[in-house]
């Protein structure tokens, strides 16, 4: 799945992009961690958040998770949210063949 930068999510945001944003809950090594998946409609494209080197963001607490959002998009009104159901869908990280896309 191509990435996203928090750059380009705060610019596609301001620039009024309309976008889906989703935390997901996966699981690593037996722990459950967050990451944030984006749509955006124009491309018609699901991207997972980055980091500045280029691998998936993670988080361990949702409510960092929403910090970093509010921060990026402060005028953001709403998110979905995945919980891992399970191992499979842990390991998928989410969205592949859902709804979300």
């Amino acid at each position: 799945m191509p990435g996203i930068s928090l750059q380009e999510l705060a610019f596609a945001y301001r620039t009024g992009e309309k976008c889906e944003i989703w935390v997901v809950e996966i699981v690593e090594e037996g722990r459950p961690l967050w990451i944030v998946q984006v749509f955006l409609f124009e491309q018609e494209k699901l991207f997972t958040l980055q980091g500045q080197r280029g691998k998936q963001r993670t988080w361990r607490d949702f409510d960092r998770v929403m910090g970093v959002l509010k921060e990026t998009c402060p005028q953001l009104s709403e998110i979905k949210v995945k919980f891992a159901a399970g191992p499979e869908s842990a390991q998928n990280g989410g969205l592949q063949g859902e709804e979300g896309k």
